[in-house]
């Protein structure tokens, strides 16, 4: 039969736990505006392949409509425009992992201080367990009653 202290918990059960899940799976409007510039160079690279194609077609001595050799006289344009997206995509990266891992430290720090706060309850909580609990001792309950040792005169309805 299982009992409770044989049990194996892969992961502590923990508000912290939740609230990381959370934030992994949280898209933020960083994260937004890289996704959005991963798609733009992914079809900037598309469009240069093909504009790559229409060259070779070109060079090898076949005719190109109108279309097609407009979109090759934009093929430094488009290589251009390619380079920025990568150097925004490598600085928005980075600014998403710094931010990420502030993030993490923060969440870190709190949780500390919510454990030292909790920490500080049940020590409070142990303190006057313990108060009551020596009240409850027959010489000490003498004491309080003849107002002896340092303690305070009671009566007995106070105890």
């Amino acid at each position: 039969m299982p009992s409770a202290a044989n049990l194996k918990i892969d992961k502590p059960l923990s508000a912290e736990n939740s609230v990381n899940e959370a934030n992994q799976t949280a898209v933020t409007p960083l994260r937004q505006a890289i996704t959005t510039i991963e798609h733009k160079i992914r079809n900037l690279e598309k469009r240069k392949a093909k504009l790559e194609s229409y060259r070779e077609l070109q060079n090898s001595g076949k005719d190109l409509n109108q279309d097609q050799k407009t979109a090759i006289a934009k093929y430094d344009e488009v290589v251009q425009t390619l380079e920025f997206a990568r150097e925004q995509y490598k600085q928005f990266l980075s600014i998403a992992t710094s931010s990420e891992k502030e993030a993490k430290k923060q969440a870190r720090k709190d949780a500390v201080a919510r454990s030292q706060v909790e920490l500080a309850k049940v020590r409070e909580v142990l303190l006057v367990q313990d108060a009551l609990a020596q009240m409850g001792q027959e010489n000490i309950r003498e004491d309080f009653l003849n107002g002896r040792n340092g303690a305070a005169q009671l009566s007995e309805s106070d105890l």
